[in-house]
């Protein structure tokens, strides 16, 4: 064979794909009639490689710089995604902002509108009060009844304040100011006016009552006792009076005399439930259960909604041993007022005493959880 496809051979086995096309293209060409010595063969070759070397390199220079324009390109992507939240963020801070202030805006319009409102309502009241002719002390004391059957006693106490000021001798204006007082718990300040109603009007037995429960409300039963003998003497056919005295007797333990009190009080209104229940508090405080149990009956009958005479009933059957109808009544009292924690306590201890241990504890938890403050 002859030395130059020898050569040519050698090259093309040694050389990438192009530099040995381009070999071949040189040989085919320039070069097919010579005889190369080694010596070109090198030279060709080392040419051939250096060619190809600097190919790669231009290459490899070539991926690098398309590799960071790629990266460039991702970065730049990277930061428009950026700014854009951002600015997609500081929209919506914006539109919040706004809205802020514009409810900022309404509310205090709503105000001043509602302001602008009350000050002609204002301006309107004034000039009808002007219009109007001076209150007496009469109104006043009116206004002040009608605030009172309100509950609004506060301003009850005002207006029998004004109508006192404009009146001083009229006796029922102290009284209706002792009752405001006494509905706010201030026995003290109720007894005080009750005290000068009674010397304005010595003969009106309701000044005496009122007074009496106050002296009651304060424990102080004697007291009380006094004034309800007194009321009774000016007036022997109001059945409330026996009983509330009937209440005084039984808080001194004197129960023979309250339950006397109590009967007087049903012979004149034998349809009010609240006497038939004090009477038979006093059976059981000596141990009639029987007894207790019919007047508990009958003020059911009367007021079929009033949880604390199933309570009471129901401690006179427990007390009796029958603990299925005490569990029936403190059942119902729990169902009428679910709140009451001695209720729970009551049939916690009935189901104790029929075995019902799981019952008789789910109620004493209860129990302990309505007792405690709130």
């Amino acid at each position: 064979m002859p030395a130059w496809r020898i050569w040519g051979w050698r090259l093309r086995q040694a050389l990438p794909a192009s530099v040995d096309d381009l070999l071949a293209r040189m040989l085919a060409e320039n070069y097919r009639e010579r005889v190369w010595d080694g010596a070109e063969a090198a030279g060709l070759l080392r040419a051939a490689l250096q060619a190809n070397s600097a190919a790669a390199h231009l290459r490899k220079e070539q991926e690098e710089l398309q590799a960071k324009q790629r990266q460039a390109e991702a970065q730049a992507r990277k930061q428009a995604e950026e700014q854009r939240k951002k600015l997609v963020e500081e929209q919506a801070r914006q539109a919040a902002e706004e809205a802020r202030l514009r409810k900022e805006r309404e509310d205090l319009q709503a105000k001043q509108r509602q302001a602008e409102a009350q000050t002609q309502e204002a301006e309107k009241a004034a000039q009808e009060k002007e219009q109007q002719p001076p209150m007496k002390a009469d109104d006043y004391y009116q206004r002040g009844v009608s605030f009172h059957n309100k509950g609004d006693y506060d301003r009850a106490i005002e207006d029998y304040n004004r109508a006192i000021e404009l009146d001083p001798n009229k006796a029922d204006y102290y009284q209706s100011r002792g009752m405001s007082y006494s509905w706010k718990d201030n026995e003290d300040r109720a007894i005080l006016d009750y005290n000068r109603a009674i010397e304005l009007a010595q003969n009106n037995a309701d000044y005496f009552f009122e007074r009496g429960k106050s002296f009651h409300r304060k424990g102080d039963y004697d007291r009380a006792i006094q004034d309800y003998n007194r009321a009774i003497e000016l007036d022997p056919n109001r059945a409330d009076y026996f009983f509330e005295r009937g209440k005084s007797y039984s808080w001194k333990d004197d129960d023979d005399r309250a339950i006397q009190d109590h009967s007087r009080a049903i012979e004149l209104d034998p349809n009010k439930a609240d006497y038939y229940k004090g009477r038979g508090l006093s059976f059981h405080n000596k141990g009639d259960y029987d007894r207790a149990i019919q007047d508990y009956n009958r003020a059911i009958e009367l007021d079929p909604n009033k949880a604390d005479y199933y309570k009471s009933r129901g401690v006179s059957f427990y007390e009796k041993g029958d603990y299925d109808r005490a569990i029936q009544d403190e059942s119902k009292a729990i169902e009428l007022a679910p709140n009451k924690a001695d209720y729970y306590r009551d049939r916690g201890l009935s189901y104790q005493k029929i075995g019902k241990l799981e019952q008789s504890q789910a109620d004493q938890r209860q129990y302990e959880k309505l007792k405690k403050p709130s």
